[in-house]
Parts: structure tokens; sequence; C-alpha cells
């Protein structure tokens, strides 16, 4: 059994989840009826696999996800690709170029499998770079996240409350400029079993505007991880606060960041137990339905 302050230290992001649950449907969060918590499924970047791999099989156990795009990755059609130009690092390689949505696939997520749009910056740069004090600078910071939120909004007619900086990079200025313009900011999270260690430090403010400490998800952590979460997402119905899960591409081989489709469905039964049914130790150990359901 997870120890109470574990739990709490997991799910304690603000006193007043509950009070925005409003905010949080438009963030595409889930929430167990009865339960207190909420679960985020979250997919950085783009990727062209979340239309042709991700959706399909969050769809199968009545999941959706929140998409954090890069609006310039958004490519006009699907034959005219734009690509991510990103670190690799598989069979010898160090960088490799991975194909992005179309407009048309960003709204075919939205309209056929109820994903939810936010902002992941306009072209996905290291965000920490801008020197604020330095006007270009601060009007190119301003440009990545304004430019974004507005294109996401007009395009696809979303209404923005969520930021994730890419690579979760943030100064404390520049977080207290995204805290003007976003109800959520997802910032990194340490999440333990161990009750002495913070879960996420950066996390100070306990009122309506609120960090959202991120559970980095991949191929490289997946066993560690997901044996975590079946831990601790049980405390949910129990305590305030929400868990966004994210990750990245989903593929048959992946990166030590991406996830592949077996790992994917892994994780939406745990979370479809979790959701659905009242499950027993036993069934959140195998990730199975119970028989009752």
């Amino acid at each position: 059994m997870v120890s109470r302050a574990a739990a709490l230290s997991l799910v304690f992001l603000l006193s007043m989840a509950v009070a925005l649950g409003v905010v949080l449907a438009t963030y595409g969060v889930h929430h167990a009826a009865g339960a207190k918590g909420y679960i985020v499924l979250e997919f950085d970047d783009g990727y062209v696999e979340m239309i042709t791999k991700a959706a399909p099989i969050l769809k199968r156990y009545g999941l959706k996800a929140s998409l954090m795009i890069p609006a310039g990755f958004i490519s006009p059609d699907e034959a005219h690709r734009r690509y991510f130009y990103d670190l690799d690092l598989r069979h010898g390689r160090r960088m490799s170029f991975f194909p992005t949505l179309s407009l048309g696939e960003v709204k075919r997520l939205i309209e056929e499998y109820g994903w939810d749009v936010q902002c992941h910056s306009y072209t996905h740069p290291y965000l920490p770079a801008f020197n604020l004090s330095h006007p270009i600078e601060r009007r190119n910071f301003l440009q990545e996240i304004d430019a974004s939120r507005r294109i996401l909004e007009e395009w696809f007619g979303v209404r923005v409350v969520a930021c994730t900086p890419p690579y979760l990079g943030l100064t404390p200025e520049q977080h207290e400029l995204l805290k003007r313009r976003f109800v959520f900011i997802v910032t990194h999270g340490v999440f333990t079993s161990d009750p002495n260690r913070a879960v996420n430090p950066i996390f100070t403010d306990p009122g309506s505007r609120q960090n959202l400490a991120a559970f980095l998800l991949g191929h490289g952590n997946f066993r560690k991880g997901i044996e975590l979460l079946r831990k601790l997402l049980p405390e949910l119905r129990h305590r305030s606060g929400v868990v966004v899960i994210l990750m990245h591409r989903v593929h048959e081989d992946p990166r030590a960041w991406d996830i592949t489709p077996q790992e994917l469905e892994e994780l939406c039964r745990l979370i479809a137990c979790l959701l659905y049914t009242s499950p027993s130790p036993r069934d959140l150990s195998t990730s199975r339905m119970p028989s009752s359901a």
C-alpha cells in the first residue's frame, strides 16, 4: 500500500481542482464517477502516428487525449507534410525527420476521436534560451506562445487553457508570463513512493493558476512507470488533483521516450479498469477488467 504522504504528493496540485471542473473538462481529462481526482493523457509534438496509431487504440477503451502540438508543425495537407527534426539515437543515428499531423488530421482527432488540442509553442524551441531582457528576444518568446494560441483557437475552435513548454523548460520570468495566459502549465514532476521526496518542487501556489506535474512515460521507463501508476492512480478515487501522463510518438520501433502500441494498450487497460469499474488489487496487477464489470 502506498503511503498517505506519497499519495497526497502525487495528486496535490491545487486546492481548487473541483471548482475548476469546467476548465478541466476543456483540457480533456478523464474522471471516474464519484472520484475526486482527474487523469489527463497527453501526447506532445503532433506526430502523424497520433491519428494512425494512438487515437484508434484509445477509442477502443473509450479514452481521449490532449494533443500538445506546435502550431508551426501543422501541415496544410497530407501531400505537403511538415517534419520535426528531432533527436533519435536508434541504430547509430543521432537525428531524424519525423512527419507531423496535417490540418485535416488534427480536425479528425477533435471531431472523430474527441481529442483536445492545446499549446506547445509555435516552432518547439528551448524557451529558456530566450533572453527576456532583450526586447527582440522577448518579442520572439511571446510570438512562440501567443501566435500558437491564436492559431489553435482560430483554426480548430478550441479554448486554449493549457501550455506544455517544449522540453518542459521555462525560466521563472517566463513562467510568470505564461501564468497570465493559461490556466494550466505542465511542468516537470518527479513521482515517487518515497514520502520524503517532493513530487513537483516548481509548484508553490495553490491558487487558481496552477502547475500540472507531468508523469513522463516512454519505452525506456515503461515497466517501472506502469508499476508505479498501478500503485498510485487508485488514490485518485479519494484524493483531489490531476495526474498528467505525458507521452510522445507511438511506434513499433520506439526511441526511449516514445511508446509502443502494445505499451499504450496496457496503459489504456489500466486506466479503463480504474475509470469504469471498482477493481480489486488483483485486477489492477494485471490491468484487466473485473469479470463482474
